[in-house]
């Protein structure tokens, strides 16, 4: 993928007490990202602004590049979510699956799977994301001075 498209990926098993909803901006100009992970906890969710870079690598034996994310919590946040938060994501071509580490509060989780979030909500999200990507990135809101054929990608 090139260019600005979106992703959301659902970490950890179902089963899992930490699993977290990843909803993301990707700039592949710049290798940066930008979003949101939630967490849903009994009875509240947490939604905690994030942002990072990632680079590719080759592995050994592999013929195409793995995509190797960071992600940080995004401050200021409310002081109610000022908890430590640190991912790093290990994806393969294609943005598609993947594991990941995290550190969120007192939980840290080692090797979790990544999975895509169904594109329904990923859809619902992605103008949200965009708004917020370009009003943090270029001060402007959505659709200003965009190119009349700009076109929305996502990972499905």
């Amino acid at each position: 993928m090139t260019g600005l498209f979106f992703v959301s990926y659902l970490l950890g098993n179902t089963d899992s007490a930490t699993r977290l909803q990843l909803d993301l901006t990707v700039d592949t100009t710049t290798q940066s990202i930008r979003g949101h992970c939630r967490r849903q906890l009994p009875g509240r969710q947490d939604t905690l602004p994030v942002s990072g870079s990632y680079d590719t690598v080759c592995a050994p034996g592999s013929g195409e590049p793995l995509i190797v994310a960071r992600l940080e919590a995004d401050l200021p946040v409310p002081a109610a979510l000022q908890t430590g938060f640190s991912l790093h994501m290990l994806l393969s071509p294609g943005w598609k699956t993947g594991n990941a580490s995290f550190r969120l509060g007192a939980d840290c989780v080692q090797d979790a799977p990544v999975a895509l979030e169904p594109t329904r909500q990923l859809k619902q999200a992605a103008l949200g994301q965009l708004n917020d990507y370009l009003r943090c990135t270029y001060g402007r809101a959505f659709g200003a001075y965009l190119p009349a054929s700009f076109e929305l990608s996502f990972v499905e």
